[in-house]
């Protein structure tokens, strides 16, 4: 008779519950979510002498935004700011929209920096954090 490749282990009654208190029970080999965080990043699209950037706040892996803001932290002096700080609210709003608008005064390239902030909350519902970043974009208006 052939023996199989796999072997059983049996415990008793005194060493299985040595084991569970020890932490060595298959639950305990299962990995926790990795905490809420956001990335976020910004694309800027000129046309004429208008400038709209469009912000993206996306959470991290098995987690939701309940609420996102975008505010301009800096802009070139080229550019005059029309909207400079949204929000969004998933009680609210269908969709995040961070939308941020700008008509130039004259010719020039230069970065718009701008702070996003949001609660990501974990899809288990164990911890909603407020987080933020900072990001950059480069707008150029004229050759």
């Amino acid at each position: 008779m052939r023996r199989s490749p796999c072997k059983t282990l049996r415990l008793s009654g005194g060493a299985l519950a040595a084991a569970l208190l020890l932490g060595l029970s298959p639950r305990s080999a299962v990995a926790d979510p990795p905490p809420p965080a956001l990335d976020a990043d910004m694309r800027c699209a000129v046309e004429g002498t208008a400038a709209v950037c469009k912000v993206t706040a996306k959470p991290s892996l098995l987690s939701h935004i309940t609420y996102a803001r975008a505010d301009v932290v800096r802009a070139p002096p080229f550019l005059k700011v029309v909207i400079g700080s949204v929000d969004y609210s998933s009680e609210r709003d269908t969709r995040p929209r961070l939308n941020l608008a700008f008509v130039a005064k004259g010719k020039g390239s230069g970065d718009v920096v701008v702070k996003v902030q949001a609660m990501v909350c974990a899809d288990n519902g164990t911890s909603c954090p407020g987080v933020s970043r900072v990001i950059t974009g480069r707008i150029t208006i004229g050759p």
